[in-house]
């Protein structure tokens, strides 16, 4: 049997303040059993970019060639010279609101790649500067694959100015603010 060990005042008043900005869920929303979506269906190579310009079509074929996997915890980021350390913090501090969010929880590796090329390709066409990718942390005891493939395609796209690592009550390490260069 553990024995329980109370609570100093410090950490209560610690745990009070990392819990300020909770909202207690609605008592009808407690009984009801909620289900993810199931993803939609990965899309066909050649519908993705009919009707988006021919410079999408430079990375179609994202390559796997650095396959370093990324722990599931690290914060990732990267940024082009175009994007100043300025705004690049305020990426990176949530004062950018995204536009669009993509969630590839439950992909295989080649669905991921298709539904992010579709999702950048539809981002872009709409004019989207700031997006949201939800890759995951990997399971408990795996690899974030995805989070690494996703890390290693963003930075192989020419109008990928920057991205980050999402704050905690956007997804944190399983989720990145990624920021695109305007459509021309």
């Amino acid at each position: 049997m553990v024995k329980k060990t109370p609570l100093s005042d410090t950490d209560k008043a610690l745990f009070r303040h990392a819990m300020r900005d909770v909202q207690p869920l609605d008592k009808k929303l407690k009984q009801e059993k909620t289900y993810p979506p199931s993803p939609p269906s990965p899309v066909k190579r050649s519908t993705v970019f009919n009707s988006v310009t021919d410079k999408m079509d430079s990375f179609i074929a994202l390559s796997d060639k650095e396959d370093t996997l990324i722990h599931a915890d690290t914060f990732l980021q990267f940024r082009q010279a175009a994007i100043s350390m300025r705004d690049f913090k305020k990426l990176k501090q949530g004062q950018k609101a995204f536009a669009a969010t993509l969630d590839l929880h439950g992909y295989t590796i080649e669905e991921a790649r298709q539904n992010l090329i579709n999702f950048l390709a539809n981002a872009r066409k709409q004019n989207h500067q700031i997006i949201q990718i939800i890759h995951g942390k990997g399971s408990r005891s795996g690899s974030p694959i995805l989070k690494s493939k996703v890390y290693h395609w963003l930075k192989q796209i020419d109008f990928i100015l920057a991205f980050c690592s999402c704050l905690p009550k956007h997804g944190g390490a399983g989720a990145i603010y990624v920021w695109l260069k305007k459509a021309t």
